[in-house]
């Protein structure tokens, strides 16, 4: 399983975000997968690249804005959450990324 040491996975181009209430939305307008995200979610989706490209600058960036959250527990949250907008396509590995 991919950690995200080296860099983070990039949002696809067909996913369309959308801010909403206390949180957001991704809409993948090719696979047609709706996923939701709460304001954590959010957050970290707009900290992908190219605002971060690190797990490292991501956690950090967040910890200075949840600095009561232990960065342990922020570093295994944003691996869950990344692993999951992995598997549901709606971000693609860095390497994908510098193919294109």
């Amino acid at each position: 399983m991919h950690e995200f040491d080296d860099r983070l996975p990039v949002a696809s181009p067909a996913v369309i975000y959308r801010a909403v209430g206390d949180g957001a939305v991704l809409l993948s307008a090719t696979d047609e997968v709706y996923y939701g995200l709460n304001r954590v979610g959010a957050r970290i989706w707009e900290l992908l690249p190219p605002q971060t490209t690190t797990l490292m600058d991501l956690c950090s960036a967040l910890h200075r804005e949840y600095p009561h959250v232990e960065l342990s527990t922020l570093r295994a949250d944003v691996q869950d959450l990344l692993h999951d907008l992995v598997r549901n396509g709606l971000v693609a590995p860095a390497e994908a990324e510098r193919a294109a």
